[in-house]
């Protein structure tokens, strides 16, 4: 490592060029530091905080996390790399109050411990010289970190003093394209009162070799997942007749999200219905069940077989079966017949007892086996941690389960102090593979390895960009295994695209002063965004085909989103009719931010705004810059609006119906 050292609390650590380039634009103003996953930004705050805290040694460093695991690991990196005194408080421990006389110079807290403060009589702003924000792409819309950020502009609105602030991420936004990413980026830097800004690392890390197989699911395989997608619309559907939901779920079926929200569902919604019958009730409070388990079902499909699909659902069926009433259960045998007439005694035994998925994963390891590795396996659910387990250990490896300690209640949920010693007993080579579940993508503490399959649906860019920086010793290797059929997956091209676009839009933020920076508007930004799009303009055949669309058939809506978004103004249009007055041309001239345009005259002034409108959006579009409609987002399973969308939990859409996808 080479740069210059710290401050005096952290004497002796050295920070590399750019720890310490970034460190000198964060004692200058409030910065985000945007940086690969274990590149040192942890280590970049506590040179911030140290150096604060010598400056105004009366005043409280305040370090927020996400969960607890992340605030018990920050704070074992201060105690390690600083002399302040810190203070640890989480949900786990008890009896936390603000005082501005405590001993602790640094107080690493839970995010909403820290909000649950702020509404004491005792706390003043004034007592903190520094607020950072860990992984604080999150503070948006009702997480902790936006209602802190909330009070932070209060206060700072009525001219009182407020700290400092610090954010740390690994990919502060990522849109859809490369506008929307802006105007997202945008956003958080004005909610964390901030600058972003970046740096070059990769002379001190290499990137790891990408490998993806795609595979087709085999044909039973294929046949059941396509069979069980009609009986997910037809429980949904029941549901929303009887008044438990007001709107299905945005979710996909065959995902751990899919899998809480049918729990929620079988253990609380269908209790509060207060329009059913108390027998009505009881046969929801069962049909619910039977969605849990067509959602695991698609779960042991898609990771583990066919076989073993079957096998959970004929055992599900039979206990479900014997537990309910001889009214139920005549529906039970309704709903499950489409499934249970698929295969014959006969075919049974000659279903796949493992999925291409599972084949190409033994194969992967299996070639990989002998080198100097560590691998972590990332899976969708808890199940498939218990599956897979005992898949890895018929193959003679040895394999821990790492996951949530969320399910505490119900004995599925793993203590944080098994957490520790799973990942201490990594880093020794205790085993040689980590199961894990989405938990140990952000933040936490993982022992580098050099082998890191994703075995689940990567569901967006940062989930890809954190998972693959746990590969980080040198020739690496990030590999993604997927099925082709499954809906879940996002195009692996797509998620490549979007963090291109990540990376682009830091860039010229990072170029920005800070001035530029906080308006609603990229127009300030406009040159900087010109020269950046011109050296990585995208080839035509990467544009949006549904955006093609928009532009085509409703230019001047989709212009009027953008600009909106874009440049925080409604796009102004002028039409000018030319010519003779038997025969008028008409041209249109659009303002919008920065833009000037005079589209092609036509003899109808309607025509000619369309015109100028679709030649303006073309341009933007041309630099990827267009804003889609939210509509876009809405999951393909779901189809066609039928009524207003209505909330149910904090996952919803309006209630969709469909034919399923897959059988078209």
């Amino acid at each position: 490592e080479s740069g210059a050292s710290g401050a005096g609390a952290c004497a002796g650590v050295v920070l590399r060029d750019y720890q310490a380039d970034l460190l000198a634009q964060c004692l200058r103003e409030n910065t985000v530091v945007s940086l690969d996953t274990s590149t040192g930004k942890t280590l970049i705050a506590i040179h911030l905080a140290s150096r604060l805290h010598d400056e105004f040694p009366d005043k409280k460093v305040v370090f927020l996390s996400q969960n607890v695991q992340l605030a018990q690991q920050q704070a074992a990196e201060f105690e390690r790399f600083s002399t302040m005194r810190v203070g640890c408080f989480t949900g786990e421990t008890s009896g936390f109050c603000w005082r501005r006389d405590a001993l602790d110079d640094t107080l690493i807290l839970t995010a909403q411990i820290f909000l649950n403060a702020l509404s004491t009589a005792v706390f003043i702003w004034h007592d903190v010289s520094l607020l950072i924000f860990d992984e604080c792409h999150h503070a948006n819309k009702r997480h902790p970190y936006n209602e802190i950020l909330k009070q932070y502009h209060t206060v700072k609105s009525n001219n009182l003093p407020v700290p400092r602030t610090m954010g740390l991420t690994a990919g502060l936004a990522s849109g859809r394209t490369l506008g929307e990413t802006l105007v997202q980026m945008q956003k958080l830097c004005r909610n964390l009162d901030a600058v972003v800004r970046s740096a070059d690392t990769s002379p001190y890390f290499q990137m790891p070799k990408e490998e993806v197989y795609a595979l087709d699911m085999d044909t039973q395989s294929a046949l059941l997942y396509t069979t069980l997608f009609p009986i997910f619309r037809q429980l949904e559907r029941m549901f929303l007749e009887n008044n438990v939901i007001s709107g299905l779920p945005d979710l996909q079926p065959g995902s751990a999200e899919y899998g809480h929200w049918s729990k929620a569902l079988a253990k609380k919604e269908v209790s509060r219905a207060a329009s059913c019958a108390s027998n009505v009730r009881l046969q929801l409070q069962l049909l619910a069940q039977c969605l849990r388990v067509f959602n695991r079902c698609l779960i042991i499909l898609d990771e583990i077989s066919v076989a073993a699909a079957w096998k959970h659902l004929r055992e599900k069926y039979a206990a479900l079966t014997e537990a309910a009433g001889p009214d139920m259960q005549e529906k039970l045998t309704v709903l499950f017949l489409p499934v249970l007439r698929l295969f014959t005694d006969a075919d049974v035994a000659a279903l796949p007892v493992r999925s291409a998925k599972l084949l190409k994963l033994r194969e992967v390891i299996t070639g990989e086996y002998g080198k100097e590795w560590k691998l972590i396996l990332f899976v969708k659910t808890r199940l498939s941690v218990e599956m897979l387990a005992e898949e890895l250990k018929g193959m003679k490896f040895t394999a821990q389960g790492f996951t949530g300690h969320g399910g505490k209640g119900d004995g599925t949920g793993m203590p944080i102090k098994r957490q520790r010693q799973v990942r201490m007993d990594f880093a020794k080579g205790k085993f040689d593979i980590m199961i894990a579940t989405s938990v140990a993508e952000e933040g936490l503490n993982i022992s580098l390895c050099n082998l890191v399959i994703r075995y689940d649906a990567i569901p967006h860019t940062l989930s890809y960009i954190q998972s693959r920086g746990r590969a980080r010793k040198k020739d690496s290797k990030f590999i993604v295994i997927y099925h082709n059929n499954n809906r879940e997956h996002v195009n692996f091209d797509e998620l490549r695209r979007k963090e291109r676009c990540m990376r682009l839009a830091v860039r010229i933020l990072t170029e920005a002063p800070q001035s530029l920076q906080s308006p609603r508007s990229l127009t300030p930004l406009w040159d900087v965004i010109i020269r950046y799009t011109d050296a990585e303009r995208l080839a035509p055949d990467q544009t949006d085909p549904a955006l093609m669309d928009l532009i085509r058939d409703a230019p001047k809506d989709m212009l009027l989103r953008t600009c909106e978004q874009l440049f925080g103004a409604v796009p102004q249009l002028e039409v000018t009719k030319k010519g003779p007055e038997h025969a008028p041309i008409f041209e249109c001239q659009i303002t919008a931010g920065p833009l000037h345009l005079v589209g092609k005259p036509d003899l109808k002034a309607s025509r000619a705004e369309a015109l100028a409108c679709q030649e303006t959006l073309t341009q933007l579009a041309q630099r990827d810059l267009l804003i889609p409609p939210e509509s876009k987002d809405k999951p393909a399973y779901l189809g066609t609006l039928r009524r207003p969308p209505l909330i149910f939990g904090k996952h919803c859409v309006a209630a969709r119906y469909s034919e399923n996808p897959l059988t078209k």
